[in-house]
């Protein structure tokens, strides 16, 4: 076989597309001619871009290269004495599955416009595999580090991508055939009643509204009765929709978990596409279609009965995001904000995990972006470690926000090698930088920090409120010797002393009172020193995060709106009620999810990832929006007699009673004996404080 020598492209906006010549027999070679054209060029002709994910390297298939001059425009020729590209068998599979004449669809797709046109002649396409030169070369290498920045460009100014989800035989027999009746039916009989259907949805509880008081009402002896199940069925009677139990609802949750649906790559293909077209064996389903049920099925999953929420309760805001894209409504997204859409996604090379959404960022123009640049700015640079990369990104984000929020996306409980139990494991997940967010991995617990834009404020005066646990202070972020060291400055508050067990605690009086010996605090004769409330109620508002129970509670003003107030007291003293049990249990699962209480020297009460334990240092980080958590590090070469501070990080905390700026205020009194603490209105000033203006000392602290 003789292998396609690529001729260089001629600008840094050039691409390659092929033109797939068609063939009688499905089972004929793949024959095409390879043209390039620039991207700037208007006259460029239009084309269509494949997404597919490239599966195994091994039994490889070719297509064959015609010279652009000939006139073979059936591909009848041979091939034997042409050049050919190989290819990976699923890219074969996707371009048979175009090259073929337009089926018999069964579904008379509202949107199907186009695809007979696009399946009735030979046409432009733009794969990868055949685009771009894959060689192991220097010359290559250089090819790709221009042409992977242009990706984005390819696929937003592409007519359609068509995307290529795999033969019917990768998923079991009449899979794919149930699924794509599953499709139908949603479609038919959802989206004419979608209006009257979000109606219905927003007067009906929610299946875990409905579960946690399931929950609540046997532990109080009462009832067991499954409430979700009647509002499946209610549902379901209501708009006609079939049974939740029905099979077809499995068989679409397995095409939607087919590995497109996963990948790094695919999630920008798809994203930037200004139509889209699902190819899966024979059948052709257009993208809006796609588009609305997986719009539809978190809803029947949210509301709907067990079945659906099996099947469907997985479906996120990013499955939806991937095949909407910029149709979906948003505008603009910054890196962070994509990156955590598709966290925990598979790639092949994991700095993709960023390479691999640059070309979304690089497809704004200056009007969405208000004019603005990029927060940040990321060079594709193979060279590079997943360490570096990540790391990179994180400290941007801190350079650009002038917060430390980014730390509190960093899975620290996989970092430190816990389960989701809390035991040690062998090893962590130290790939990268404790301070800095894996992304290929799923962050198991919350992050205080990003609960809500103004959770965590300072009542200053009236009507004036601050962000944050060190109030208006901006991160002070020191130059470091090395990419995997974060230097910052902050108060070493406080250190833990004693830690709950993993279970989540009861809500009940007498689970409550349990939990004091285990934080030993037991000795405040039922009062939660720091506040002066009840041990009960602090430890309630702990186990919550301070965050507000029930939506329909007033709160005099909506920067707050999150937060627990006054009236939520009243509501837990009503403890009895099943409905506030339940609301109660519900809001606790959240917040405690792979997370723990705490307990600290000096008597504070805290909520942290399952990583935490005994000796953990509470740290008020200048810019942090909450407490954080290191534990002491001595890295290579550093003399364990010496006082340095060189930590990890454990993760972000709540720490009842200071998340409002109380620790500041605190440490002004230990350094000014003469302030007494009444006035705080200082706090509203100290982003224009220099490091040795600020009115409280600060330590330099690294971590690693």
């Amino acid at each position: 076989m003789t292998t396609y020598v690529y001729r260089p492209l001629e600008t840094r906006t050039s691409i390659r597309l092929l033109e797939l010549l068609p063939a009688d027999d499905e089972d004929a070679p793949l024959h095409c001619r390879i043209h390039h054209v620039d991207l700037d060029d208007d006259s460029s002709p239009p084309y269509a871009a494949v997404s597919y994910v490239w599966g195994s390297e091994e039994n490889l298939d070719s297509i064959i290269v015609h010279s652009v001059s000939s006139d073979d425009s059936n591909g009848t020729s041979t091939g034997e004495t042409l050049p050919r590209i190989s290819i990976t068998r699923n890219l074969s599979l996707a371009l048979r599955s175009i090259r073929k004449p337009s089926p018999n669809d069964p579904y008379p797709w509202v949107f199907q416009e186009g695809i007979m046109n696009l399946r009735e002649r030979p046409r432009f396409l733009w794969a990868d595999a055949v685009c771009i030169d894959q060689a192991d070369s220097n010359v290559s290498a250089a090819e790709k580090h221009v042409q992977i920045p242009l990706m984005g460009k390819v696929f937003s100014l592409a007519k359609c991508v068509l995307i290529y989800l795999g033969p019917e035989s990768v998923l079991p027999p009449g899979v794919v055939q149930s699924a794509v009746h599953c499709v139908w039916t949603l479609f038919t009989q959802v989206v004419p009643q979608w209006r009257e259907l979000e109606d219905w949805v927003a007067e009906h509880k929610t299946f875990d509204e409905l579960f946690a008081e399931k929950r609540a009402s046997e532990a109080l002896g009462g009832s067991s009765r499954i409430g979700y199940i009647k509002n499946g069925e209610e549902m379901c009677r209501h708009f006609g929709i079939p049974s939740d139990e029905e099979p077809m609802y499995a068989a679409l949750s397995q095409v939607l978990s087919l590995p497109w649906f996963k990948r790094v790559w695919t999630f920008q293909e798809g994203f930037l596409a200004r139509k889209r077209y699902f190819f899966i064996g024979d059948l052709v389903i257009p993208g809006q279609v796609v588009g609305l049920i997986m719009a539809i099925c978190p809803v029947l999953a949210e509301k709907g009965g067990l079945g659906f929420k099996r099947q469907m309760g997985w479906l996120q805001t990013r499955h939806a995001i991937r095949v909407h894209g910029t149709t979906s409504g948003w505008t603009h997204w910054d890196m962070v904000s994509l990156l955590k859409l598709i966290r925990g996604s598979d790639c092949k090379v994991p700095v993709d995990m960023v390479f691999g959404i640059l070309g979304i960022l690089a497809s704004y123009t200056d009007q969405q972006r208000d004019g603005r640049e990029p927060s940040i700015q990321i060079q594709v640079d193979y060279s590079k470690s997943v360490s570096e990369v990540f790391a990179d990104v994180a400290r941007k984000e801190i350079l650009a926000t002038g917060r430390l929020g980014i730390l509190g996306l960093s899975d620290t409980v996989s970092w430190w090698g816990m389960n989701s139990e809390g035991a040690q494991e062998k090893t962590g997940s130290r790939h990268v930088p404790s301070w800095a967010p894996d992304w290929r991995i799923k962050c198991t617990h919350r992050a205080f920090s990003c609960l809500n834009t103004f959770s965590y404020t300072a009542n200053i005066r009236a009507r004036i409120y601050i962000p944050g646990c060190t109030a208006t202070t901006r991160v002070a972020l020191e130059p470091s010797t090395s990419h995997i060291e974060l230097r910052i400055r902050g108060i070493l508050f406080d250190t833990v002393t004693d830690v709950a067990p993993t279970e989540s605690p009861d809500i009940f009086p007498a689970s409550l009172a349990s939990q004091l010996p285990t934080l030993n605090l037991e000795h405040t004769k039922g009062l939660y020193l720091p506040t002066g409330e009840r041990i009960r109620l602090a430890i309630l508002r702990t186990l919550c995060a301070d965050m507000r129970i029930f939506t329909e509670e007033f709160v005099p003003s909506a920067r707050l709106s999150e937060r627990w107030t006054a009236h939520s007291v009243q509501l837990v003293e009503a403890i009895e009620k099943l409905e506030t049990h339940g609301r109660l249990i519900k809001k606790i699962g959240d917040m405690l999810h792979c997370s723990r209480l705490f307990a600290t020297k000096d008597g504070k009460l805290g909520v942290a990832p399952l990583s935490v334990r005994a000796g953990d240092v509470v740290c008020l980080a200048l810019g942090g929006d909450v407490p954080l958590l290191l534990r002491k590090y001595n890295p290579p070469g550093c003399d364990d007699g010496e006082e340095h501070h060189n930590y990890r990080f454990v993760g972000e905390s709540y720490l009842h009673g200071f998340m409002d700026g109380e620790g500041l205020v605190e440490a002004r009194k230990q350094a000014d004996p003469s302030y007494d603490g009444e006035d705080r209105d200082w706090l509203l000033n100290l982003s224009e404080c220099d490091v040795g203006q600020l009115p409280f000392k600060t330590t330099a602290i690294c971590i690693y």
